[in-house]
């Protein structure tokens, strides 16, 4: 099917804490880091922008495997949940986060993320 638009819905509170999460772990694995992301709620058309992760480091192959880290644990552990929006006006809500996975994790915020991150 032809996806025209996206509609995003996020738990914010425990997207935040996953982020920060995240972050916290990543940290761990390069130490010389900082981190920025940032994920958007509602609709928006195919070629918006979803998301926006940044990453600071002396070294730029360590922001690039940092960044991969955090995108991929976000896409996994985030409670962030997809609508795809067709062609044909239908539309169908993509499997998603399991809101039970959440209590698997300790949420802690590791004070490496922007406090005031957007989800």
């Amino acid at each position: 099917k032809s996806v025209t638009g996206i509609t995003y819905d996020v738990h914010e509170a425990l997207a935040k804490k996953a982020f920060y999460e995240i972050c916290e772990e990543a940290q761990g694995l390069w130490p010389d880091t900082r981190y920025y992301a940032s994920h958007y709620q509602g609709v928006l058309d195919v070629s918006g922008i979803s998301i926006i992760i940044a990453v600071s480091s002396p070294h730029r192959a360590e922001s690039f495997e940092a960044c991969r880290y955090v995108i991929e644990e976000i896409k996994k552990r985030a409670p962030v949940w997809k609508k795809e929006h067709y062609v044909d006006g239908m539309s169908d809500w993509l499997p998603g986060h399991s809101l039970s996975e959440e209590a698997e994790h300790s949420m802690t915020c590791c004070g490496h993320c922007q406090e005031d991150a957007h989800v």
